[in-house]
């Protein structure tokens, strides 16, 4: 069946290929879209980048800026036939016979109407062809019906899709204990893809926070030796909650990330996101700066330094003089702020670490800066 995945603006490369090590075949890569073929079931479900997954219903057309394209909007989904899809989604998941659906609408540049209006043009048009009942917008958290229908415009046509889980991907049941600039777990999961993990090594988060990047990385390689530090007991603690509704096994400690208790090359990859300038301050021995950071990232790992920064681009002095150097530099869009993901190396592997990448399907798309 074809599918579309919708994930954070700057790692569709990521998913991409992510999904083709999934067994799915990839068509398209577009603006936060990854459309693929593929066999619904547990292996694309467990897509850590991927924020949420649809089994492809209709590519709309005529659906401009004018106001004319609700009506054509409503016409077109009206003539779906939809049982394919529900049977598929049947397949994974119970459904009830006459379960309701909802629709969330998105669309690129100006239109002369709103998404709640294309929302319910979409929900007259699929009442009609689906004979169950359309929950207008907007809801609840605990208001969602079973069955979530998604349309995407942009330029002159889009999509209609039907959630294949019952919840977005991006939902992670482990996540109940959050902490101020908490990382995305997509976002993270996209660090850990670029740090490579492999079965044993010792992963280092730093600035482990909430744990998000620890747990991922789990979720990426579930052999890896997981450590986390952060100066803040509290968060701490926080991780640790997470990590054991994950089921997953970290040692956790309070520490500085600048005067890390480790030994020399003691971690195989360092998966970290240093506090932002504009939600948390740094403390402790990098209140004046992340310099002491970038030392003691390249002291206690021989292999590689992937990091989530607003201003990475700005370190690039500290960055070289601790002996690294970028690999790639990709721009990211998290809630309408941009970030930066690096993948750092030791002076003199990038070229090892683009091969290294090519090798796993990962190639940077052309808005990241292979440095």
């Amino acid at each position: 069946m074809r599918l579309v995945a919708r994930c954070l603006r700057g790692i569709e490369w990521i998913c991409a290929a992510e999904l083709a090590a999934a067994g799915a075949h990839v068509e398209a890569v577009e603006h936060r879209l990854v459309e693929c073929r593929a066999a619904p079931g547990p292996a694309l479900l467990g897509a850590g980048t991927v924020d949420d997954l649809f089994l492809l219903g209709l590519r709309l057309t005529g659906a401009g800026r004018q106001r004319t394209a609700l009506a054509e909007v409503r016409a077109q989904v009206e003539r779906l036939e939809a049982g394919p899809l529900l049977a598929a989604v049947e397949a994974v998941r119970p459904l009830p016979a006459d379960a309701p659906f909802e629709v969330v609408a998105s669309f690129l540049g100006r239109r002369n109407y709103s998404r709640f209006e294309i929302e319910r043009a979409a929900g007259e048009g699929l009442e009609r062809a689906l004979g169950r009942r359309f929950v207008p917008g907007p809801l609840g958290a605990d208001e969602h019906p079973p069955l979530s229908w998604r349309v995407h415009l942009y330029d002159e046509g889009g999509f209609l899709g039907l959630r294949l889980a019952a919840a977005p991907l991006h939902r992670r049941p482990y996540k109940l204990d959050s902490l101020a600039g908490t990382l995305h777990p997509p976002l993270a999961r996209a660090a850990a893809a670029l740090g490579g993990v492999a079965p044993g090594d010792r992963v280092l988060d730093p600035f482990c926070g909430a744990g998000t990047m620890l747990l991922e990385a789990g979720g990426e390689q579930p052999a890896a030796r997981l450590v986390g530090a952060d100066i803040a007991a509290g968060a701490v603690r926080s991780a640790g909650a997470n990590a054991e509704r994950a089921g997953v096994r970290a040692a956790l400690l309070v520490a500085d990330a600048g005067r890390l208790p480790l030994a020399d090359g003691a971690a195989g990859v360092v998966l970290t996101n240093p506090p932002w300038s504009r939600r948390l301050a740094p403390a402790g021995s990098l209140a004046g700066g992340l310099e002491p950071f970038w030392r003691e990232a390249a002291r206690v790992t021989a292999g590689r330094v992937v990091v989530v920064l607003e201003e990475l681009e700005d370190q690039a002095e500290p960055i070289a003089a601790a002996g690294l150097e970028p690999v790639v530099l990709q721009r990211v869009a998290v809630s309408g702020a941009w970030t930066t993901l690096g993948l750092l190396a030791p002076a003199g592997r990038r070229r090892a670490e683009l091969a290294r990448l090519a090798a796993l399907g990962l190639r940077p798309m052309s808005g990241a800066a292979p440095a």
